[in-house]
C-alpha cells in the first residue's frame, strides 16, 4: 500500500451481496471503527435528525420512546457517539434513545431483541451502502414482529457508492436521484437519505465484462484470458476478502535477535510431513503438519551440533537458569538436551501448562527461582503462532521485579507469522525457521470455510450420487483431525509421494514472501503492485527451475511459466491458487493468469497426448478454477472442448496404454541385453528408471475410469463456482444453450440448481413466516389430495399468493430477477445474456414456473404430512400424481424397500404410491429396470451408482400395459443419500462411500424421447425433503405394520389355495359313499377333510401369532401336538397314500399313476405330524401342477437326510421346472404367488419355526423343495 493510507480498493472488481459488482471499493469497516470519522458522521447524522424529528414523529401515538436501529457491528460506533450527542440536545425532553444493531446473519439477526420487540419508533442508520436493498431487507424483517415497529422518515446511509453516468443499471434498483438535496428513492418508491456520494461503476455480474470478457470472432480463445478476478465481501458488505499487503517474510522482523543464516529448510525431509491436511493441535489448524518427534528423530546429530554451536553464542552464564518448556509429549528430549547442552545441566527445567494453572499457583510452587535475577530460556520444539509463549511469558513476568530483557527461546522449529517475530519481547533462536504459519482459530481458518461450503454444497445443492460423494470426499480430505501421536503415525503409512509434493509445497510457500521482501527491504519498489509480483516470480522461476534467463524480458510470465516441470507447476498452482495466497490482492491475479492459460494450453495437448500426468494436471486445473471462482469453465467454448476431451479420453488413453506396452517391450529386450556379463551402467539405471515409470504410468491409466473422473471433476469445479451465484448459475444455463446434446451437458443443466434453490427455500421461509399465508396454502393442498391431476385452479391461487405476498411479490422483488429471467429463457427458449427486460410471471404462459410451482407445493406437503390426516397409501398417490405433473411423465410409481438389509434380495422392494392402481399389488423382480437401479444402489462399486437410469429396452415394466398405451420409455430415479464408513482410523483412503438408496421413482413415457433434464432438475431440488418424508414414514414402525398386514393378506389367500376343491371333493365323496364305502374311499375323506379343516386352524394360528411368541401354545391352543413319528412308516405309508389319491386326482389336471422313490432311514422323532403331512401335501399338488406333459411319465423322488439335529426332506419332480429369474426370486421371497400353497407353506414354515424353505430348479428338468425341521429324536 502507498505510504498515505486510505480506504478505497481502487479497480477492485468486487462483489457485493446485493447481486452488483463495483469497480471501486470502500473499506467501511476500518472508516466506522474508527473514532475520528465515527464522531463526525456522528455529528453530521444528529443535526440532520434534530431538524426533521418533530416532523417523523408528528400525527403519531407514542413519540417519547426512539430506537437507533445501526446495520452491522460496525456501526456501533457510530451509534454510540449518535446517542450521546442527541441525549446532550434533548436532554430534560420527553424523548428517550435506546440503540441496538442488526447483522446480515441468518436472516438478520437482532443483537437485543427485547429492544425490538417493545420499539415503536425506529430510526434506521447504515454507514455504507450502494443499491440501498438493505433497508428494503430491514423494514421486512421488522414486519415480522408482534408490535409493528416502524422506521420513522427515511432510512439514513452515511456513504452512498454507486455510478453517477451509468444510468440504465442505476434506474434497477433507484427511481430518483436528487444530489442537491442528497437523496435516493427507491425502486419501491420510499426514500433513502445519504450524505456522502462516492462514485463507483456498478456492473451487472451476468454481463460483467471482467467476469466474462467479450467474445472476438478471430477464431481464437485468447479472449477467455482477459478474465479478471472477483474479490468477496462478507454479508454486510463492509470488509473484503482480501489481504492488502504482500506476504512478509521474516527477514523483515528485528534481526537483531535472530541468527540470519538459519533461515532455511534444509533440515526439513518429507517424512516429517503429515501426508493430510488440517490437524488440530491447540488453537492452531495446520495446512502442512510438521511431526516434531520425527524431525527430532531425524536430525538428532544436527540438532546437537547446532545447540553446541548455540552454546558458545550464549557463553558464560554467570546467573542462576530458569528453563520453561509447555507441558506436551513431544518436546521433553529436546528440552532436556537444550538444558544439558548449553548449561551443563545446571538449569532448572520447568514443564508448565499455561492454560491449565492459576498464574498465583505458579507463583506459590516457582517464586523463588525468580528471586536472584535468573535467565529465562523458553525451550519449545515448535513455535506456531507464539500464543503458548506470551501465556507463559505472563506467568513468568507477571510480579517478579528482576531485569525485564528479552526472553530468550530455543526451539527446533519457528513457524509463527512475521508479526510474531517483529515483537521486541523475545530473542528468538532456531534450527529450522520457515514462513509457514498456521491458521489461528476457526474463525480465522480457510479449511473450516472450506468445510462449511462443501457441507453446504452436500446438505442443499447436489442431485447426482457421484457428484455428492466426491464432495464427501473433498470434505473428508480437509475434515479437522485433533492431535495425537497415533493420528500422525497412522497417517503416515504408504504416503511418501503425497509428502514429496507437500514438501516441494513447503518450499515455495517459505520462498515466496522471501523472494519479495529482499528486493523491497533494497528500496526497488516503492509501492509494491501486481507487476512487481510477477517480475519477481519470474525471476525466482528462472533461477529456481533452471529457465533460460535470455527468456526475462522478452516473455510474459505465462510462458515462463510453461518451461516449469509440470508437477512443479502443480505444486506451484497448489500455492498460489488457494487460500491464503490467493487472497492477496496482488499475487490472485497472477495466479488466475496462469492458470487462464494453462488450462488453454493443455485442452489442446491432452486430446493427443493423454498420459498420466496431463490428466492429473487436467484436475488439478478445474479444481484451481473452482478455487479462484473464474468462470472459464462455464463458457460453452471450453464446456465444448470438454466434452470432447471426456467423450476421446478412452480412446487416447487406449493409444497411450498401447505406446506404453510398445515401449516396456523394448526396454525389457534391452535390459535382456546388457545384463549378460555387464554391470549396471548409468545408461541402464535410467533405462530401469524409465521401465518403472512406464509401469507406473500403466497402473494408473488402468486404475480408474478416467473419462468419468475428469467429467466429476469438471463439474464439482462448477458446482464452487456457481452453487452461492445466482447470476453465475444464470449464465451457466444461457452458456449451455449453445452446446449440443451430450451427458455432460444433460449433467450441467441437471446441477445447475442454485436459482431455483434460493427461490424455493426463499418462498417456503416468507410462507411459514407469514401463517395467514400459509394456513391458506396448506388447507389448498389438503383439498387437492383428493383431487389428482387436478392442478391448474390450485396453481393459479398459488401464484395469487406469490404475487400478493408483499414479503415475496415474486414479480417484483429484485431477490427473484434471476429466477425470472432463467424461467424466462427456459419458456421462450431466448437464451440472451443481457434479457432482462420487465417479465411477468404466470401459470398459462410459463410452464416451467408451472413446474416450480409444483415442486413448491410438494415440499411444502412433505414438510408437513404430520398435518395431512389421509392414510399413507393416499399420501403416495397424491406424491406420485405430483411427481407426474412435474416431471411430464405418462404415469409414476414409487418403490421403496420392504425389509432393513443390505442385500436387494432381502430388501423386496415394493411399490407403496402409483398413479396407475393396476400397479399397486405387482411383484417386482430381476426383469424390472427398476429392480436392476435397486440392485446396482447396494452394490459395493461405486462406479455402478447412478441417481437416474433411464432405457428404452427389454425390461419388464414394458409390458405392464397394453399396446396402445403402452410405455415407450422408461425412467428411474434414485432418492438416495450416502453412507461413510471406515476401520476406525482417520486415514482419507480407508473411508468407504455406499449409496444409502430410501426410496426410487419409476417414470414411464409414451414417448421415446418425453423425459426432459430441465423436469428431472426441478424434481431433485427436494431430494432432501423426499429423502426425509421416506425416512420418516417407511422406516418406522408404521410400515413394519404395513408390511405385515400385507403377508397376513397373502397368508389368507394361501389359506384359501385349493379350499373350494377340497370343499368340492368331500362332496363328491359323500355321493359316492352313497353307492360304496371302501378302504380307498375312507383315506380320501380324512384326507381332503383334514386339510379343509387345517386351513381354517392355520388362519386362527397366523392371527394368534401376531404379539405372540410362545409357538407351543399356539399350536397347542389349535389342537396341534407333538407325537412320535416313525419317519420311515410315515412316508412310506401315509405318504404313499397322499400321492396316490394327488396324482389319481382327475380334478388336479388329469389322473396319473405313480410310484414315488422314497429315501428314509429308520428314525423315530417328536414332532407335529399333521403339520408335516400337510406341507408335503401342498409340495405334491405343486408337483402335479407342473408335469410336464411331453415327458413319458411323472418322476417324484422324495429323501430325508439329518445334520445334528435338523433334517432335510427334499421332494423333487422332473416337471416343468422354473428359469433362472424365478428360482431367484422365489428364493428370496419363497413363494412367487403370495395365493399359492408354496406361499402358504413358506410363511407358517417361517413364523412357526423360524426355518425357510430352499429350492433348486432347472427349466424343462425338475423342480426341488428343501424343507427343514427340527424333531425331538427318540
Amino acid at each position: 500500500m502507498a505510504e498515505t493510507q486510505g480506504y478505497k480498493f481502487e479497480d477492485a472488481h468486487i462483489r457485493l451481496g446485493s447481486k452488483i459488482h463495483l469497480q471501486n471499493f470502500y473499506y467501511a469497516e476500518k472508516l466506522f471503527v474508527n473514532s475520528y470519522y465515527a464522531t463526525r458522521f456522528a455529528y453530521v447524522v444528529s443535526q440532520y435528525i434534530k431538524e426533521n424529528l418533530h416532523n417523523w414523529l408528528d400525527n403519531r401515538d407514542d413519540t417519547t420512546e426512539i430506537t437507533l436501529l445501526g446495520y452491522g457491528t460496525y456501526s456501533e460506533l457510530l451509534l454510540s457517539n449518535l446517542r450521546t450527542f442527541l441525549d446532550t440536545y434533548y436532554k430534560g425532553s420527553i424523548y428517550k434513545f435506546e440503540t441496538t444493531t442488526i447483522e446480515d446473519a441468518e436472516g438478520l439477526r437482532v443483537e437485543d431483541e427485547g429492544i425490538i420487540k417493545s420499539a415503536k419508533n425506529i430510526i434506521l442508520i447504515i454507514p455504507i451502502g450502494s443499491t440501498l436493498t438493505t433497508s428494503t431487507k430491514i423494514r421486512r424483517k421488522l414486519s415480522k414482529y408482534d408490535n409493528q415497529p416502524s422506521i420513522i422518515g427515511t432510512p439514513i446511509t452515511c456513504i452512498v457508492v454507486g455510478p453517477k453516468e451509468n444510468i440504465e443499471i442505476r434506474n434497477k434498483f433507484w427511481q430518483g436521484f436528487d444530489l442537491e438535496k442528497r437523496m435516493i428513492t427507491l425502486a419501491d418508491g420510499t426514500n433513502e437519505k445519504y450524505f456522502v456520494f462516492l462514485e463507483s461503476d456498478w456492473f451487472e455480474p451476468h454481463i460483467c465484462e471482467k467476469c466474462f470478457p467479450h467474445r472476438n470472432d478471430d477464431g481464437t480463445r485468447d479472449w477467455l484470458k482477459n478474465e479478471k478476478p472477483l474479490f468477496e465481501t462478507n454479508k454486510v458488505s463492509v470488509i473484503p476478502s482480501t489481504i492488502f499487503s504482500l506476504p512478509v517474510s521474516k527477514q523483515a522482523a528485528n534481526h537483531d535477535c535472530y541468527d540470519k543464516s538459519d533461515i532455511t529448510i534444509k533440515y526439513l525431509e518429507k517424512d516429517n510431513i503429515a501426508p493430510t491436511h488440517h490437524i488440530i493441535r491447540g488453537d492452531n489448524h495446520f495446512l502442512y503438519y510438521i511431526d516434531t518427534d520425527k524431525f527430532y528423530k531425524n536430525n538428532k546429530s544436527k540438532i546437537k551440533k547446532w545447540l553446541h554451536e548455540l552454546r558458545k553464542r550464549f557463553g558464560e552464564v554467570n546467573k542462576p537458569v530458569v528453563l520453561i518448556a509447555p507441558e506436551h509429549n513431544t518436546n521433553v528430549e529436546f528440552a532436556n538436551d537444550v538444558n544439558e547442552i548449553i548449561f551443563g545441566g545446571t538449569g532448572t527445567l520447568i514443564h508448565q501448562d499455561p492454560g491449565d494453572d492459576f498464574k498465583i499457583n505458579f507463583s506459590l510452587f516457582y517464586s523463588h527461582l525468580f528471586q536472584n535475577n535468573p535467565m529465562v530460556i523458553f525451550v519449545d520444539d515448535a513455535i506456531c503462532t507464539g500464543n503458548t509463549l506470551n501465556l507463559l511469558r505472563e506467568l513468568v513476568m507477571g510480579g517478579y521485579n528482576y531485569d525485564k530483557e528479552r526472553i530468550k527461546v530455543i526451539s527446533m522449529i519457528d513457524r509463527a507469522a512475521y508479526w510474531f517475530n517483529k515483537t521486541e519481547d523475545f530473542e528468538m533462536y532456531s534450527l529450522l525457521s520457515i514462513n509457514l504459519p498456521p491458521n489461528r482459530g476457526e474463525k480465522l481458518c480457510f479449511l473450516c470455510a472450506e468445510l462449511k461450503k462443501y457441507s453446504e454444497i452436500i446438505d442443499k445443492y447436489t442431485s447426482d450420487l457421484n457428484l455428492d460423494i466426491m464432495f464427501r470426499k473433498k470434505k473428508r480430505k480437509i475434515e479437522k483431525k485433533y492431535y495425537h501421536p497415533d493420528l500422525v503415525n497412522q497417517s503416515f503409512t504408504e504416503r511418501s509421494d503425497k509428502q514429496e509434493r507437500y514438501l516441494r509445497r513447503i518450499e515455495f510457500i517459505n520462498c515466496l514472501p522471501i523472494i519479495l521482501d529482499q528486493t523491497m527491504q533494497k528500496g526497488e519498489e516503492s509501492e509494491p503492485g501486481v507487476d512487481f509480483v510477477e517480475g519477481e516470480l519470474m525471476k525466482y522461476f528462472c533461477k529456481r527451475f533452471n529457465v533460460d534467463k535470455k527468456i526475462i524480458g522478452q516473455k510474459a510470465i505465462e510462458d515462463i511459466f510453461a518451461h516449469i516441470p509440470l508437477n512443479e507447476r502443480m505444486n506451484i498452482l497448489k500455492v498460489i491458487a488457494y487460500p491464503y495466497f490467493s487472497l492477496y490482492k496482488n499475487i490472485r491475479p497472477i495466479a488466475c493468469k496462469l492458470v487462464l492459460n494453462e488450462i488453454l494450453v493443455l485442452m489442446n495437448v491432452i486430446l493427443s497426448d493423454s498420459s498420466a500426468e496431463n490428466i492429473k494436471y487436467l484436475m488439478v486445473l478445474f479444481k484451481s478454477i473452482g478455487k479462484l471462482n473464474l468462470n472459464i469453465i462455464l463458457r460453452s467454448q471450453i464446456i465444448g472442448e470438454t466434452i470432447k476431451i471426456i467423450d476421446a479420453l478412452p480412446f487416447s488413453i487406449e493409444s497411450k496404454l498401447q505406446e506404453i506396452e510398445r515401449t516396456k517391450t523394448e526396454l525389457n529386450k534391452a535390459k535382456k541385453t546388457i545384463e549378460k556379463g555387464s554391470q549396471l551402467t548409468l545408461e541402464r539405471q535410467f533405462e530401469n528408471l524409465r521401465l518403472e515409470n512406464a509401469e507406473k504410468e500403466e497402473r494408473f491409466l488402468k486404475g480408474e475410469n478416467w473419462s468419468e473422473n475428469v467429467s466429476l471433476c469438471y463439474l464439482a469445479a462448477v458446482k464452487e463456482i456457481i452453487f452461492n451465484d445466482e447470476a453465475k448459475s444464470y449464465r451457466l444455463e444461457c452458456e449451455l444453450a449453445e452446446i449440443g446434446n451430450s451427458k455432460l451437458k444433460d449433467l450441467l443443466i441437471f446441477e445447475n440448481t442454485t436459482i431455483f434453490i434460493e427461490a424455493l427455500n426463499r418462498i417456503d421461509k416468507e410462507l411459514r413466516n407469514n401463517e395467514n399465508y400459509f394456513e391458506t396454502v396448506i388447507s389448498q393442498i389438503k383439498n387437492l389430495i383428493n383431487k389428482k391431476g387436478q392442478f391448474n385452479d390450485f396453481l393459479i391461487k398459488l401464484h395469487s399468493t406469490l404475487a400478493e405476498n408483499s414479503d415475496i411479490t415474486i414479480n417484483s422483488d429484485y431477490r427473484f430477477e434471476y429466477f425470472r429471467m432463467i424461467l424466462n429463457a427456459i419458456d421462450s427458449g431466448s437464451y440472451k445474456v443481457d434479457n432482462n427486460k420487465n417479465i411477468e410471471l404466470n401459470v398459462s404462459e410459463y410452464p416451467t414456473y408451472r413446474i416450480f410451482l409444483l415442486v413448491l407445493t410438494l415440499k411444502i406437503f412433505l414438510e408437513n404430512h404430520k398435518e395431512v390426516s389421509e392414510q399413507i397409501q393416499d399420501k403416495m398417490t397424491f406424491i406420485s400424481h405430483l411427481i407426474k405433473e412435474i416431471t411430464g411423465a405418462g404415469g409414476c410409481f414409487i418403490t421403496v424397500r420392504k425389509y432393513n438389509s443390505e442385500r436387494v434380495e432381502d430388501v423386496s422392494p415394493v411399490i407403496i404410491g402409483t398413479t396407475d392402481k393396476s400397479l399397486a399389488d405387482k411383484e417386482i423382480d430381476k426383469g424390472w429396470l427398476t429392480y436392476k437401479h435397486w440392485n446396482d444402489l447396494y452394490g459395493n462399486d461405486p462406479s455402478r451408482y447412478k441417481t437416474i437410469y433411464k432405457a428404452d429396452g427389454d425390461f419388464s415394466e414394458f409390458n405392464l400395459f397394453n399396446a396402445e398405451t403402452g410405455i415407450k420409455s422408461l425412467c428411474t430415479i434414485g432418492i438416495t443419500d450416502v453412507n461413510e464408513s471406515n476401520n476406525g482410523d482417520q486415514n482419507d483412503d480407508d473411508i468407504g462411500y455406499k449409496s444409502r438408496p430410501y426410496g426410487l421413482i419409476t417414470l414411464y413415457f409414451s414417448n421415446e424421447d418425453a423425459y426432459s433434464w430441465q423436469r428431472l432438475r426441478m424434481l431433485m431440488l427436494i431430494k432432501k425433503d423426499l429423502i426425509g418424508f421416506l425416512k420418516k414414514n417407511y422406516e418406522n414402525d408404521s410400515f413394519v405394520e404395513w408390511v405385515e398386514e400385507q403377508s397376513r393378506k397373502n397368508l389368507l389367500m394361501a389359506m384359501g389355495h385349493g379350499f373350494e376343491g377340497y370343499l368340492s371333493n368331500l362332496k363328491e365323496i359323500m355321493l359316492d359313499s352313497n353307492v360304496r364305502i371302501d378302504e380307498e374311499l375312507k383315506s380320501k375323506f380324512e384326507i381332503y377333510h383334514s386339510m379343509l379343516f387345517n386351513r381354517i386352524r392355520y388362519s386362527r394360528i397366523f392371527r394368534s401369532l401376531q404379539g405372540n411368541t410362545n409357538i407351543k401354545d399356539i399350536l397347542s391352543t389349535n389342537y396341534f401336538t407333538k407325537e412320535e413319528i416313525n419317519l420311515k412308516i410315515f412316508f412310506e405309508s401315509d405318504i404313499k397314500k397322499v400321492i396316490k389319491i394327488i396324482y389319481e386326482d382327475p380334478k388336479i389336471q388329469q389322473s396319473y399313476s405313480i410310484t414315488p422313490d422314497i429315501e428314509c432311514d429308520d428314525w423315530n422323532v417328536f414332532f407335529y405330524k399333521e403339520l408335516l403331512r400337510d406341507i408335503v401335501f401342498e409340495c405334491i399338488v405343486n408337483a402335479k401342477n407342473h408335469i410336464d406333459k411331453s415327458k413319458n411319465q411323472p418322476q417324484l423322488k422324495i429323501k430325508l437326510t439329518r445334520v445334528d439335529k435338523t433334517f432335510h426332506l427334499e421332494i423333487k419332480d422332473n416337471g416343468t421346472g422354473i428359469d433362472g429369474n424365478e428360482l431367484s426370486k422365489l428364493r428370496g421371497k419363497g413363494y412367487l404367488k403370495p395365493e399359492g400353497g408354496l406361499s402358504m407353506i413358506a410363511i407358517l414354515w417361517g413364523k412357526l419355526f423360524n426355518l425357510k424353505l430352499d429350492f433348486d430348479s432347472e427349466k424343462d428338468k425338475y423342480f426341488k423343495v428343501l424343507i427343514p425341521f427340527r424333531g425331538e429324536e427318540k
